[in-house]
C-alpha cells in the first residue's frame, strides 16, 4: 500500500544528498521527510532553499562536525536557517528558544519536554531494560506511551513525531 509517505534515503541530508533525496518524491506523495544536515558554514541557507519545509523538526543538537564551526551558537545560527519560513516547528531543549527567535512571528510550535513551557509535557517516564513508559499531556488530554527502546536520540525521535502526529 502506498500511503505517498516519502522519506530522505539512508543518511541523505548533505549538499548533495538532500538533491538526490528530492529527486525520489513521487507526485502522489503527501508528506515527505527529508533530513538535512551541515558540516560547515553556509550549508544550510542552500538546504533550506530546495527543501522549503513547511514543518521543521529540531532534533539532537549534537558535537558532530563541531569542528568546522567557531562556536556551538555559530552551529545552532546555522541550523536555525532551515527553519527560517517554516509555519509549524517542532523539538525541544534550550535551542529551540533561539529557533523560534529567528522564525517568521507567526510560527506555531509544538515544544516538548519537562519545562513548565511546553505543548507536550511528559509528566512521567519510567525506563525499564528494553523500553520506556511515558506519560504525556497535550491541552486537557492525557496519553500513555509504550515505547519499545531506551536510548535517547531514538525516544527523541518518537516524540517528535508524537508531536507531529498532533
Amino acid at each position: 500500500d502506498d500511503v505517498g509517505i516519502y522519506r530522505s534515503p539512508r543518511s541523505y541530508n548533505s549538499q548533495i544528498g538532500v538533491p538526490l533525496s528530492l529527486l525520489g518524491i513521487e507526485p502522489q506523495t503527501r508528506l515527505a521527510i527529508i533530513e538535512a544536515g551541515i558540516s560547515l558554514p553556509g550549508e544550510m541557507s542552500n538546504l533550506q532553499r530546495m527543501i522549503r519545509p513547511e514543518i521543521g523538526i529540531f532534533t539532537h543538537f549534537g558535537d558532530a562536525h563541531g569542528e568546522n564551526f567557531s562556536s556551538r551558537q555559530q552551529k545552532l545560527e546555522e541550523k536555525a536557517l532551515l527553519f527560517k519560513t517554516c509555519s509549524w516547528i517542532i523539538g525541544r531543549g534550550e535551542a529551540m528558544d533561539y529557533i523560534l527567535s529567528v522564525a517568521q512571528p507567526q510560527v506555531r510550535k509544538i515544544i516538548w519536554g519537562t519545562g513548565e513551557q511546553v505543548e507536550v509535557k511528559i509528566l512521567t517516564e519510567v525506563i525499564m531494560d528494553h523500553s520506556r513508559e511515558v506519560k504525556i499531556c497535550f491541552g486537557s488530554s492525557e496519553a500513555k506511551l509504550s515505547i519499545p527502546f531506551v536510548d535517547e536520540a531514538s525516544f527523541e525521535n518518537c516524540m517528535n513525531a508524537v508531536c507531529l502526529l498532533l
